[in-house]
């Protein structure tokens, strides 16, 4: 189990893309209502995600930089 913090989203911010869902393999964002959202349980922490927003609104502050 990791002890990472699962990634935030601010969904104010998100465009849908869904480049942070490509990039997820945990498989924990999904899209909902034209905006994307993690699904904290199944979310490693990894922090992918967070480099390849466009808007930078995945939250930074909650992911390992490791």
């Amino acid at each position: 189990m990791s002890d990472r913090l699962p990634a935030r989203i601010d969904d104010s911010r998100c465009c849908g893309c869904t480049q942070c869902r490509l990039v997820c393999q945990a498989g924990a964002i999904m899209l909902e209502s034209a905006r994307c959202r993690v699904e904290e349980a199944q979310c490693t922490g990894c922090g992918k995600c967070r480099w390849v927003c466009p808007l930078r609104c995945i939250n930074e502050d909650d992911l390992s930089d490791e």
